[in-house]
């Protein structure tokens, strides 16, 4: 971070409650992993689509995922892998199992990332 936007998220601290979230794939699995809604409507984007639809849309289907992981977890533990299917055309691709550290339940998700590091698509 530069010294001018260091100054900025200062004066911005001065004036009262400011988050400071940094966009890109790290940021969304541990905000996944924490199930922290807030962190992820401030992680997406608005302008990009998540599993072909809305930002709104992706994000409140993925608030129901977590209140009803919540009745049983309170962290999901990401587990780093590849789509193996030979029946859909995500074969190969990196993906992430989010598992919850008491039910064991998980969902999956592939993350694609942009070449600046923030998410292409989530799907």
């Amino acid at each position: 971070m530069t010294p001018e936007q260091l100054k900025l998220i200062q004066q911005l601290a001065e004036l009262g409650d400011v988050t400071y979230v940094k966009r890109g794939v790290t940021s969304l699995v541990n905000a996944i992993s924490e199930m922290n809604s807030k962190a992820l409507e401030l992680i997406l984007e608005d302008e990009v689509s998540y599993q072909d639809t809305t930002k709104s849309i992706f994000f409140q289907k993925l608030k129901e995922v977590f209140e009803d992981f919540q009745k049983e977890d309170n962290k999901l533990i990401p587990y780093e892998g590849k789509c193996n299917s030979d029946k859909c055309t995500n074969k190969n691709k990196k993906g992430i199992a989010f598992v919850g550290n008491k039910s064991g339940r998980y969902i999956n998700f592939i993350i694609e990332e942009n070449e600046n590091g923030s998410v292409k698509d989530i799907y």
